[in-house]
């Protein structure tokens, strides 16, 4: 078994009588690939934000490589290692694909890899295939294509655990297999822990290795996929499905 690269002991965050995550405990595993899973508003977004920086937990800890988590900052987050993208892309508008990656590849951990931006910026994008796409206006990109883009700016930032929100949201099917590939090929040739929220149940039962299921902010249960399509309270947090329905989705 790996040693856990980041530790989330009781994260707890309430937003008025609302608890969107409810004392979460869970480790993510050195060169993982997990997934989050649970149904529309069962907190997991919330879970990436407090653990990037973006709110602050109530209580609870998220421990990265023995440095605690829960009152950095972002920028102070990314630059330890841990990248994050969002469920809705957001290119900056009026620079090119290219200059997109740029910005992070200046950020203190970027730079700390002693590689010329632009050089490291063109080799990002050689790895999610948009290298000649590097001189459009970002903002122009499909959709798809902006779904790699937001993966090349993480990656820019050389993350040690990539935590991926929703990144087939959007995709058609035929755009859907290739980004899983990109997924699945930077966890296997670079070693990358990767952690990833997804509603497409059918390829993120194919891409996890375990998963974390949660419902109305809390852990539900832990397990690899064939185990979590069988537990009952994962199977009734999706209501309206039946096991078979479940699996088969």
């Amino acid at each position: 078994m790996s040693a856990a690269i980041l530790e989330i002991r009781g994260l707890t965050k309430r937003f008025g009588g609302l608890t969107a995550v409810d004392n979460m405990t869970f480790d993510v595993l050195q060169g993982e690939i997990l997934g989050i899973l649970g149904p529309n508003g069962a907190g997991k977004t919330t879970l990436f934000n407090l653990l990037t920086g973006f709110i602050r937990p109530g209580k609870g800890q998220a421990i990265f490589q023995q440095q605690d988590l829960t009152r950095l900052s972002p920028t102070q987050i990314v630059n330890l290692g841990v990248a994050r993208t969002f469920q809705l892309c957001r290119p900056f508008v009026g620079m090119t694909v290219l200059e997109n990656v740029m910005v992070p590849c200046y950020s203190p951990r970027g730079m700390a890899t002693r590689e010329a931006p632009s050089r490291r910026s063109m080799r990002m994008l050689e790895q999610v295939g948009l290298q000649h796409k590097a001189g459009i206006p970002a903002e122009l990109l499909p959709y798809g294509d902006q779904r790699r883009l937001e993966i090349a700016r993480a990656l820019a930032t050389d993350p040690k655990v990539l935590l991926l929100d929703e990144p087939f949201a959007g995709l058609g099917s035929s755009e859907i297999e290739p980004l899983s590939q990109l997924v699945q090929n930077l966890h296997q040739k670079h070693g990358l822990t990767i952690v990833i929220i997804e509603h497409k149940l059918r390829v993120f039962m194919q891409l996890v290795q375990r998963i974390v299921a949660m419902d109305f902010g809390a852990m539900i249960a832990v397990g690899d996929a064939q185990d979590i399509v069988r537990n009952p309270k994962v199977v009734e947090a999706y209501i309206g499905k039946s096991e078979t329905d479940f699996a088969a989705a």
